[in-house]
């Protein structure tokens, strides 16, 4: 079975108001979440490749939301109806689209039960099998009579009923023959279709005491967003493959050499009955050592679900390190890889990948690296010999405990935004604008010392546009300083002395802030078109805007590259061509579409996020790339597999705001990057993030600037907002936390710029260019955790 319809049609009348704009199974639970969302994912980790969204009353907003979507390897399509057509006649508007047997639920509850252990022994002569639930209140609900598994009759909702009752569950498996007695609409599936199965002895059905809730009432709808959330972060089992779940014979990869060890199968299809995630972590150093590919090994876990199919089981996700320090293929010839067991980059992979209550969660394996690599990212572990595997689930699995309400997390971000507001307003913005400007030349100053004095440097251009930006933002937090003098100030050397009067920007003034250095760079014209949109915005002065606009349009004149994005300027020699100027101009085109509302600039922003995702971004290896040819193609050698973890928090917080600009959903591949920095670049124990890692996980530079954890704050609050996650925001408040201990200065409200591995800092001057970062941050705690 691959394919699943979900009936996304009704009113949701008895919701009221709530629904008046909005489908009901699209009722946001959490942050951008929807109940929906959580029904597809669902159904999606079972395999279903296939899942058809049947949709009526505000079908385009469904369509808008869902139509081409891609979800846990499922591809979802969206058919709207003409007319209402009831449950049974929304399956005319996809008969064409049928498979042979399909899943069908509706889009308004949700019932989590193990929907291949619903497909298993569908009888061949069965037109519908239905998941039914017990209910100690038989009264309120029409009731559902068995005889075994043969359903024998259906009834109306009786007062007088006193007992519990089996009810109808909203899923079933079908076959396409259901449509033979679907002769006109609207029709229901629930009292015309499955009563006449009934008649005909043509329907199954099987009892399951999954979690259940239906939002069609206020107050279930008010159950859903304060319990479903907790409901979906389900508890996993974590199972190692050779020697585990099947017999290891060395360097295991064909499908006929598969044999499942015993109590596999019934242990993975415990974890599918209990609703616990099954997760593959395994070692394939095959694939290093050349006895096998990719490919090979792929073919084998595909093989392995078929067989688990069979059995109503199956595993939501495989992990694999391809690995080892002996490799004779030299991509993967690494030793100590962090995906390589004892090491937990994979784990970590999967808490972060899939909604995985760690504290709920076991990897069991066959060996000690087994249990090591678990115990690295706090989740128990359990060493299994032959015959063992199954009992040690079980016991785990009757072991854990159900979903538990904390607000921990809420509080974590609301004590680090109060931290954050009382640094930037007692200390770092009176700090900066007191010793951080000069008011002899009216420009900011490059470095403040150690000791919060002025370092005499030439000013580059990029910080004007910063610290403007800085105390714009100031303004936008409510700080009680002189922040409008602060950008008036800012604004005024930008447009008086750093854009040329022959277009573009210079790059560096001197003490008098005098152009020294006039070559053009488009990360200086990026950081100026960004700090004009919002000293427009904060000044109410549209004419910053007007001259920010100017520059973009300078820079397409002048700079267009024929293969997409821009030239760089006269700084930098191309190739390598790099993302990250184009990663500013991104952030300054939003920024100018925020202050002036032209459609232009989120078009020319959308430019942009298609080189990133075309371009910028490895397929294979879910990183964001530094360094590229003239056609966008990796650079040659080692070059092409840079990647800094700073810019993939810093794209996928931009990305997150190109969705809510745009509604362009480039989402997922902006939580991949983010994955990406997260598991390779940041140290879990310490929070500390590396400057410089490969694609393929190595760190290569393992000292680390202070810019990085700002970013990782910002991404980490960008995907707690959207999904509520906690673990996301205990991130945010770790990174927080390390970017206080870059800021334990003498003077507060500066800042150490470069720490080096043994977790020392180099004393030297505090850049100005990296507050930036610093209230970026720190406002998006406030904004969210305030």
């Amino acid at each position: 079975m691959r394919q699943a319809v979900i009936l996304v049609g009704g009113r949701g009348t008895r919701l009221g108001e709530a629904a008046r704009d909005t489908p009901k199974p699209l009722m946001p639970i959490v942050g951008d979440v929807r109940f929906l969302d959580y029904l597809i994912e669902n159904i999606a980790r079972h395999g279903m490749t296939d899942i058809l969204l049947v949709a009526g009353h505000l079908g385009e907003l469904v369509e808008a939301r869902y139509h081409g979507a891609r979800m846990r390897g499922a591809t979802v399509s969206v058919v709207r109806e003409p007319a209402p057509a009831g449950t049974a006649g929304a399956l005319r508007h996809v008969a064409d689209r049928l498979d042979e047997v399909f899943l069908m639920s509706n889009g308004d509850s949700m019932f989590d039960i193990n929907y291949l252990a619903l497909a298993s022994d569908f009888a061949a002569d069965d037109v519908a099998r239905l998941a039914l639930r017990r209910v100690p209140d038989g009264a309120r609900y029409g009731r559902v009579s068995t005889d075994g598994d043969r359903i024998t009759g259906f009834h109306e909702k009786d007062a007088a009923w006193t007992r519990d009752a089996l009810i109808n569950g909203g899923v079933y498996v079908l076959r396409k023959s259901v449509l033979d007695l679907i002769d006109r609409t609207p029709l229901s599936i629930e009292t015309d279709v499955f009563p006449a199965l009934c008649r005909r002895g043509a329907m199954s059905g099987v009892e399951f005491d999954g979690y259940f809730l239906d939002i069609g009432l206020p107050e279930t709808l008010g159950e859903a967003r304060a319990a479903l959330p907790a409901q979906m972060r389900r508890p996993a089992v974590l199972f190692d493959r050779d020697g585990t779940l099947n017999r290891d014979d060395g360097y295991t990869y064909r499908t006929e050499d598969l044999e499942f060890l015993p109590g596999a199968i019934e242990a993975v299809r415990a974890c599918n009955d209990a609703g616990a995630l099954a997760i593959v972590i395994t070692n394939q150093s095959g694939i290093a050592r050349g006895r096998y590919v990719a490919a090979d090994m792929e073919r084998f876990h595909a093989h392995m679900q078929a067989r688990l199919g069979e059995h109503g089981a199956h595993i939501d996700a495989f992990y694999h390190c391809p690995f080892h320090e002996h490799g004779v293929v030299p991509a993967y010839a690494r030793a100590d890889h962090p995906d390589r067991k004892p090491n937990a980059g994979l784990l970590r992979r999967a808490l972060m990948e899939w909604p995985i209550d760690a504290t709920r969660t076991i990897m069991v394996g066959d060996h000690a690296r087994d249990v090591d690599a678990a115990r690295s990212v706090g989740v128990h572990g359990a060493e299994v010999k032959p015959g063992e595997l199954l009992g040690v689930v079980t016991r785990a699995l009757n072991d854990v405990k159900g979903p538990t309400m904390s607000d921990t997390h809420v509080i974590a971000l609301r004590d680090r935004a109060t931290r954050a507001r009382a640094w930037l307003f007692n200390h770092a913005l009176p700090l900066w604008w007191d010793k951080g400007f000069d008011r002899a030349s009216g420009c900011f100053h490059e470095r403040l010392g150690l000791d919060g004095e002025p370092v005499a440097l030439p000013r580059r251009v990029r910080v004007q546009a910063r610290q403007t930006f800085v105390y714009a933002m100031a303004g936008k937090l409510g700080w009680s300083g002189p922040w409008r003098e602060a950008v008036e100030a800012g604004a005024r050397m930008l447009v008086d002395h750093c854009i040329r009067p022959d277009g573009g920007t210079a790059h560096l003034l001197d003490q008098i802030g005098r152009p020294t250095d006039t070559r053009r760079d488009l990360y200086d014209a990026a950081f100026v078109i960004f700090a004009l949109a919002h000293a427009s915005t904060a000044l109410d002065r549209p004419a910053l805007a007007e001259k920010a606009t100017e520059l973009v349009d300078w820079v397409k004149a002048h700079w267009a590259h024929p293969a997409g994005g821009f030239l760089e300027g006269d700084l930098v020699t191309v190739p390598p061509r790099r993302q990250n100027p184009h990663m500013h101009m991104l952030e300054a085109l939003l920024a100018l579409h925020e202050a002036t509302g032209a459609r232009r600039h989120l078009d020319d922003a959308l430019a942009v996020v298609a080189l990133f995702e075309t371009k910028f971004v490895s397929a294979e290896w879910g990183a964001l790339l530094e360094y590229f040819d003239d056609a966008w193609t990796p650079a040659p050698g080692r070059e092409g597999f840079v990647t800094e973890p700073g810019h993939q928090f810093e794209w996928a917080w931009l990305i997150d705001r190109v969705h809510r600009a745009t509604g362009h959903d480039a989402r997922e591949t902006g939580r991949r990057i983010q994955v990406h920095g997260e598991v390779y670049g940041v140290d879990p124990k310490t929070g500390f993030v590396a400057d410089e890692v490969w694609a393929e996980g190595d760190v290569k530079t393992p000292t680390g600037r202070f810019w990085p954890s700002t970013e990782r704050v910002k991404a980490n609050i960008a995907w707690f907002e959207r999904t509520g996650d906690p673990a996301a925001a205990m991130a945010a408040a770790q990174a927080f936390d390390v970017i206080m201990e870059y800021c334990d200065t003498p003077v507060k409200g500066l800042w150490r710029d470069r720490r080096l591995p043994n977790r020392s800092f180099v004393e030297e001057p505090a850049p100005a260019s990296s507050f930036y970062h610093a209230m970026l941050a720190m406002a998006e705690l406030i904004r969210v955790g305030g």
